[in-house]
């Protein structure tokens, strides 16, 4: 199976392909590619022209494509619709199985394993939402924790959602924060990545690409995962009355 990955949720934006090359009876070769740029903002101009870049490393082209995937949030408003809008639209127009997943699942499955001595270790992900806000989910083996989705809380209110009988690794860019924020008691629970720990704090298309290869398949256009309301707002004062 061929399948293209791409994300925009955040600050960067990525595109991955993994493909398998055929070599005649011999089988095939699995190649894994990933353009991976940290931009801020622009992601609409990039996108495609990354998407156009990471193909020709994999030596494919969009008819070789059976599956897309993108995230859904949460994150950058703007950038999660970019994503969705653009994974839609070459879904539609080529007839492709399309996978959508949360943004915080894909930075779950980056974290590195833990040690056998703390083989029962979650993970919880933090990534800085600004406004004295962070949105955060925990894990145990890239699984969700039932009953806990991705959250939008104060930094102080990430303690309630920790277990008090297990060890936590915090990652994601609202790590930092959420550590300040714990009582004593609950920060002697939590590990940290040792600096730089950028590779955890934005999600990779590629991550993302291996998650979408055994994950359901959409049979609705995916949604924006949306946490909090949108900042810019129709001010119906202003508006223009309909003839």
């Amino acid at each position: 199976m061929n399948l293209l990955a791409i994300d925009t949720s955040m600050q960067a934006c990525s595109a991955a392909v993994l493909a398998t090359v055929c070599h005649g009876d011999k089988g095939g070769d699995l190649i894994a590619e990933e353009i991976y740029e940290e931009i801020g903002s622009g992601h609409a101009e990039r996108l495609f022209p990354m998407i156009d870049e990471v193909l020709t490393k994999a030596g494919i082209g969009v008819a070789d494509l059976q599956r897309i995937a993108v995230t859904t949030g949460p994150g950058n408003f703007t950038g999660v619709r970019i994503g969705l809008a653009a994974a839609r639209g070459l879904a539609l127009a080529r007839g492709l199985d399309m996978v959508a997943l949360n943004t915080l699942q894909v930075l779950a499955a980056a974290a590195p394993s833990p040690p056998d001595d703390t083989s029962s270790r979650l993970t919880g992900v933090v990534v800085d939402a600004r406004r004295n806000q962070v949105y955060f989910q925990l894990f145990e083996a890239e699984e969700s924790i039932a009953g806990k989705g991705a959250l939008l809380l104060p930094p102080e209110e990430v303690e309630q959602m920790l277990p008090t009988d297990k060890r936590t690794l915090l990652i994601g860019s609202g790590s930092e924060i959420v550590a300040m924020a714990l009582s004593p008691q609950a920060r002697k629970l939590i590990d940290l990545l040792p600096p730089p720990a950028t590779d955890f704090a934005q999600p990779h298309a590629l991550v993302l690409a291996r998650l979408a290869q055994g994950a359901d398949i959409c049979t609705e256009p995916p949604s924006p995962l949306y946490l909090r309301p949108p900042d810019a707002k129709i001010q119906s004062g202003y508006a223009i009355e309909k003839a």
